[in-house]
């Protein structure tokens, strides 16, 4: 019997995928299965997990597609897992030493819960920090209306954001959804997955303990990748956000929380989008659409100002009063300060 997936999504990670796998391998315990899911790498990603599927093929199972995106690919990777419980793991990060067995140890003991939250260092590549995911003791667990305290931690901010941080039973994956609209989301597709697990799950127990260690990769941060389609992401995955708040009940707790928080995507958005070397008229076209989109158009008018620093602030207030050039010319000079 299986007890427990562990699922990878695959895409371009040679130079990843094989350090992963030999520290999963280190800590293998019965009923655990691995399966990965090549989404289409460009390198020699397949050729590795090939290899250590064949080696390992009792704890390891394959699958190769043409590319179909990080969304799909993680659905594709629910519907064949055969674990009670699920984690996904990203292809270049590593699991702690000891994780398996204690995560085992856990959803074996504390059988009445439906989710593990744990917490996970943070390594730049030049400093490893721990990341507590929530501000409570060791063993707490949410369920009825203390789960609030869970969905106001997850809208505060990123840090609980990951789907990797998280394993969960397989009931609580929403397997009859229709994610055909979210196909091509690139950006906080954690966040959109997440969003309905978290909500059935019944129960959620979180252990303060890191178990991950999630590497920032620089280059693949939004000023790098920034893509047309990032901004039909994010405001696809924020929208899917305030229905889920609507639907706990807690609109009139959280909108400002909300807001706020769009609000700083949004900056960053627009900073990002001047920064990566678009013209004023593309900027111009992106900051109309943003001002036409519901959610952050009502997250711009409504965040308070003096919580961001002084000059994304005065961004704000710029955009407010509809100072589109002189809101570009900040962030062009802001720019060039960056490059020195």
């Amino acid at each position: 019997m299986v007890k427990l997936s562990i699922l990878i999504p695959v895409y371009n990670a040679e130079k990843h995928i094989g350090k992963l796998l030999d520290c999963i391998l280190e800590q293998m315990l019965d009923g655990i299965e691995v399966i990965l899911l090549n989404d289409g790498s460009q390198d020699s990603s397949e050729m590795i997990c090939a290899e250590y599927a064949t080696r390992h093929s009792k704890q390891i199972r394959l699958i190769s597609r043409e590319n179909q995106g990080v969304v799909y690919t993680r659905r594709e990777l629910f519907n064949a897992s055969k674990g009670e419980w699920i984690w996904i793991i990203d292809a270049d990060d590593v699991i702690s030493d000891n994780s398996l067995a204690v995560i085992m140890d856990t959803i074996s003991k504390y059988v009445s819960h439906d989710m593990v939250m744990f917490d996970y260092f943070y390594a730049d590549g030049e400093n490893r920090t721990i990341v507590h995911q929530l501000p409570f003791k060791d063993n707490d667990f949410f369920s009825g209306d203390r789960k609030n305290l869970v969905y106001k931690e997850l809208v505060s901010g990123h840090i609980l954001n990951s789907l990797w941080s998280k394993v969960f039973k397989r009931e609580c994956i929403d397997f009859m959804s229709d994610y055909s609209e979210y196909r091509n989301v690139n950006k906080a597709n954690d966040l959109l997955q997440l969003l309905p697990i978290v909500t059935n799950a019944k129960s959620i127990l979180y252990k303060r303990i890191p178990l991950y260690t999630y590497y920032y990769n620089v280059s693949g941060n939004l000023t790098h990748v920034f893509q047309d389609s990032t901004y039909i992401s994010l405001s696809r995955v924020w929208m899917r956000l305030k229905e889920y708040i609507v639907k706990w009940g807690m609109w009139n707790e959280l909108q400002d929380m909300f807001y706020q928080q769009a609000a700083n995507r949004v900056v960053e958005l627009l900073k990002y989008y001047v920064w990566s070397g678009h013209t004023c008229q593309k900027y111009f076209a992106l900051l109309e659409k943003v001002m036409n989109d519901d959610v952050f158009s009502d997250a711009l008018q409504h965040c308070d100002c003096s919580c961001f620093k002084w000059k994304d602030g005065l961004f704000v207030r710029l955009i407010r009063c509809n100072a589109k050039h002189t809101s570009f010319t900040l962030l062009a000079i802001q720019q060039k300060i960056r490059r020195g």
